[in-house]
C-alpha cells in the first residue's frame, strides 16, 4: 500500500513567500539606487548625535561643517576612484564620533603619494574625538585607518583626495 506524501498549504505559502523575496532583492536595489555607483558626500552643519564615522570638518569660507567619509573594510590595492576631493585650505580638521571611542593613538592618517604618517592634535570626548592639523595637508591622496566602533577589533580605512584645485564643497 502507497502512502501519499500531501504537502501542507503552509508550506506551499511559505516557499512562495522566500520565493517572492529572493526574486524581490534586486528590484528593490535597483529602486532604491544602491546600484547606482558612488557615495553621495553631502556637507553637513555638524556631526549627528548618533553619527558613527569619521567625518572631516570643512570650511571654504562661505559655508562650513562636517562631510562624512565612507569606510572599506580592508585597505584597498588601488585607489577609489569615487573617493571626495577638497582643497587643502577647507580643511580644518578630522572628527571621529563612534560608541565605545578607542585610544586616539589608533586612528591614523596617511599620505599615500609618500607614504608619509600625518600628525594630529587630539581632544577627546566619551563619544567622539576632534582631531586639528598640526600644518595644512598637502596635494595628493589620503587614507584614515582607525578601528571600527564597538568591542571589535577589526579596522576600518577611508579615502580622500586633497587638490589645491578643488574649489567646492564636497567636490567629486
Amino acid at each position: 500500500m502507497k502512502s501519499e506524501r500531501r504537502i501542507s498549504r503552509w508550506m506551499l505559502v511559505g516557499f512562495g513567500i522566500v520565493l517572492a523575496l529572493v526574486f524581490s532583492l534586486p528590484l528593490i536595489a535597483v529602486a532604491t539606487g544602491a546600484l547606482n555607483g558612488s557615495p553621495q558626500y553631502t556637507l553637513m552643519h555638524d556631526v549627528p548625535t548618533r553619527g558613527d564615522g569619521a567625518y572631516l570638518q570643512v570650511d571654504d569660507g562661505t559655508r562650513s561643517g562636517v562631510v562624512q567619509l565612507y569606510p572599506w573594510n580592508f585597505q584597498l590595492n588601488d585607489f577609489p576612484s569615487d573617493a571626495p576631493i577638497f582643497n587643502p585650505a577647507h580643511i580644518k580638521g578630522l572628527i571621529v564620533s563612534q560608541n565605545g571611542i578607542d585610544d586616539p593613538m589608533r586612528y591614523h592618517l596617511f599620505r599615500l603619494d609618500d607614504d608619509s604618517v600625518i600628525p594630529l592634535r587630539a581632544q577627546k570626548s566619551p563619544t567622539k574625538i576632534l582631531f586639528t592639523l598640526q600644518a595644512p595637508l598637502a596635494d595628493g591622496q589620503y587614507m584614515i585607518d582607525m578601528p571600527k566602533s564597538g568591542l571589535s577589533s577589526d579596522r576600518q580605512y577611508l579615502y580622500f583626495t586633497v587638490d589645491s584645485k578643488a574649489s567646492a564643497l564636497p567636490a567629486k
